[in-house]
């Protein structure tokens, strides 16, 4: 009897599917304290650098600046303070363009229970133009699921924070559920402007339409900042063809946990799914959907 309850467990253990995440043996709360303390330190090397072009990486488009290293570095000290053995997903340590970053993530997740997903500076040329649109995004998963993630807006010190199944929070207020939204038509629809050739043609087939159909297009620069105004609804949408998992790791919890829908073929956020169409909720996300196939961005 013993050996068939032994054999029936191991059983439903492999046929729990990849997605579900079981749930983590470190609290959400000393998680989530990592997060933003690491958050912090990027945020205060971008307060007070000043931006100074380094490189460009995947092509002439794709700025790095000598700040986004350094609050790359910043972070990563403050993870390995407190989880020395988590892995550490950085953007500038994974070589340029979408195959390898996209590589590096299944990598990590395939081989580490915990990794940390960072963004040091999402938004780098705003940055480098003086423009003060960008923020440091650090989320962690945990077997394959994002379950802590922090943004923070430097310039105006307000700190996004979601942790999954507790909600998400606006610089420690109470959570903050996005007021819902049913018709594009109503929509402030965000958008982005790529560097690489695709996802730029993409975002240039889907502005006429939304722009025809929505009550106003914006395109901030930072997917991490448009994502946390998707949480807090003060965007009602944001898409984008292409992107990487650190852009939108962090995101992605918040605009959930706010009580948004995030995804691209099918509604749940998938950190691996470099496509995103996110929503405040109430009936848009299909509307938002629908234009983008009429635009020939979505099949």
């Amino acid at each position: 009897l013993f050996c068939m309850r032994a054999l029936n467990t191991i059983v439903a253990t492999l046929l729990i599917p990849a997605c579900v995440s079981l749930k983590p043996p470190i609290p959400s709360s000393a998680l989530l304290e990592v997060a933003t303390q690491s958050a912090r330190a990027a945020a205060h090397i971008i307060r007070s650098a000043t931006p100074t072009l380094k490189t460009t990486k995947a092509n002439a488009k794709d700025l790095l600046t000598t700040t986004d290293p350094a609050c790359e570095a910043a972070i990563i000290s403050v993870i390995r303070s407190r989880f020395p053995d988590h892995h550490v997903l950085g953007e500038e340590s994974v070589a340029p363009g979408a195959a390898a970053s996209a590589e590096a993530l299944s990598s990590a997740l395939d081989q580490h229970e915990f990794v940390w997903i960072v963004d040091p500076l999402d938004g780098t040329t705003n940055f480098a133009k003086g423009l003060p649109i960008c923020a440091p995004s650090v989320a962690v998963a945990y077997q394959g699921v994002v379950v802590a993630g922090c943004i923070i807006d430097p310039f105006l010190d307000v700190v996004y924070t979601a942790a999954k199944g507790e909600g998400f929070r606006v610089s420690n207020s109470p959570p903050v559920l996005a007021p819902k939204c049913s018709k594009l038509s109503e929509a402030v629809v965000a958008m982005g402007t790529p560097p690489a050739d695709v996802s730029a043609e993409m975002s240039a087939k889907g502005y006429p339409l939304f722009s025809k159909r929505s009550l106003s297009v914006r395109m901030l620069g930072s997917a991490a900042l448009m994502l946390a105004h998707v949480a807090t609804g003060s965007l009602q949408a944001y898409w984008e063809y292409d992107l990487s998992s650190w852009d939108v790791a962090a995101g992605g919890l918040m605009v959930e946990e706010a009580g948004g829908e995030m995804g691209w073929s099918a509604k749940g956020f998938d950190v691996r799914e470099r496509r995103i169409c996110a929503t405040v909720g109430g009936g848009l996300w299909g509307e938002v959907r629908e234009t983008l196939m009429e635009a020939g961005v979505m099949k």
